[in-house]
């Protein structure tokens, strides 16, 4: 291999590895922030009939997160209160190892994580764009459950101490 060959493949090498991702981080905020704001809007469903009776309430308000890349922004964040009781619905960020997404609830008997997960399909469009919310077993962080009105219910019901 002569010396220019050898010079031209390192330069090519180097070219490659510290171009910058063609990443719209504005997009992916934006994404991630319409993400929260449709779990939010699934909640509300899911626990319908617990407030138009008054048995919960959810509030919501507003979180400032910073992450990478992203920025600092404002995300929704939610508490349900039912029966004395405070169930934390809190915005992790997107920037997340495994995952495109993480909300926390925190409840008086226990935590759960909702993660947004990539579902794998080859796409044209950002590996991001294409995910689903899931709940992540709280024996085995890595067993992941679709996450549906069931799996919620259940979740919220363990996560305030009360037997599914």
């Amino acid at each position: 291999m002569s010396d220019d060959d050898f010079s031209s493949k390192l330069r090519h090498f180097a070219q490659e590895r510290t171009a910058k991702p063609s990443i719209d981080w504005d997009a992916r905020r934006t994404w991630w922030k319409s993400r929260v704001e449709e779990l939010f809007q699934s909640i509300a469903h899911w626990i319908a009939p617990l407030l138009d009776d008054g048995t919960a309430e959810l509030v919501c308000g507003t979180l400032t997160l910073k992450e990478d890349f992203i920025g600092t922004y404002p995300v929704t964040q939610g508490v349900i209160r039912v029966g004395g009781e405070s169930v934390e619905i809190v915005p992790q960020g997107t920037l997340i190892v495994g995952a495109v997404g993480r909300v926390d609830l925190k409840g008086p008997a226990g935590d759960a994580m909702l993660l947004l997960i990539h579902s794998g399909t080859p796409t044209t469009q950002p590996a991001w764009v294409e995910s689903s919310w899931h709940l992540a077993n709280a024996q085995s962080r890595t067993a992941l459950i679709p996450l549906d009105q069931h799996a919620f219910q259940n979740t919220l019901l363990n996560i305030l101490g009360i037997e599914s």
